[in-house]
């Protein structure tokens, strides 16, 4: 399999999460991110069919609302945050897309309350996208048909 053709896309960007039908998001593509994270809250860890299941509320942005969405949950482990705390935070697999662009993301839940992107998309998931990030400018994708939502 090759990789795609790199773009050059801005510091923020629209992306979806089409398997959990949230749309558009604003999400800031952070290169000195590991990972991927949304703004999250977890309700319960339940189990489906034997295997581990996650209920949270995905707050999506302030004129959206909250969204209550289901999830097998790939992993449970320490992630160190921007502030250099470690925060032991639930894992999922999703599909994130950023224009064209589609790739499978691991994609932490976290609480992002106080950050201005219910999205961060890190330097792996980049890399997945073909996606150079240029933080001189934003928003380098066309818009979705309401961008309004988050600005």
């Amino acid at each position: 399999m090759t990789a795609p053709d790199p773009i050059i896309l801005g510091w923020r960007e629209w992306a979806e999460l089409p398997a959990l039908s949230l749309a558009p998001l604003a999400a800031k593509l952070d290169t000195g991110a590991r990972s991927c994270a949304l703004h999250a809250r977890v309700l319960e860890t339940f189990e489906r069919q034997g295997a581990p299941w996650i209920r949270f509320l995905a707050l999506p942005g302030a004129k959206q609302g909250e969204r209550l969405l289901e999830a097998p949950v790939a992993d449970r482990r320490g992630i160190r945050s921007s502030n250099g705390e470690q925060q032991f935070r639930y894992l999922i697999h999703t599909s994130l897309r950023l224009g064209e662009r589609e790739a499978q993301v691991e994609l932490s839940l976290a609480r992002r309350h106080r950050l201005r992107h219910p999205l961060l998309i890190g330097r792996t998931a980049l890399q997945a996208l073909g996606v150079y990030v240029d933080a001189g400018h934003e928003h380098r994708l066309a818009p979705p048909a309401d961008p309004a939502s988050d600005r």
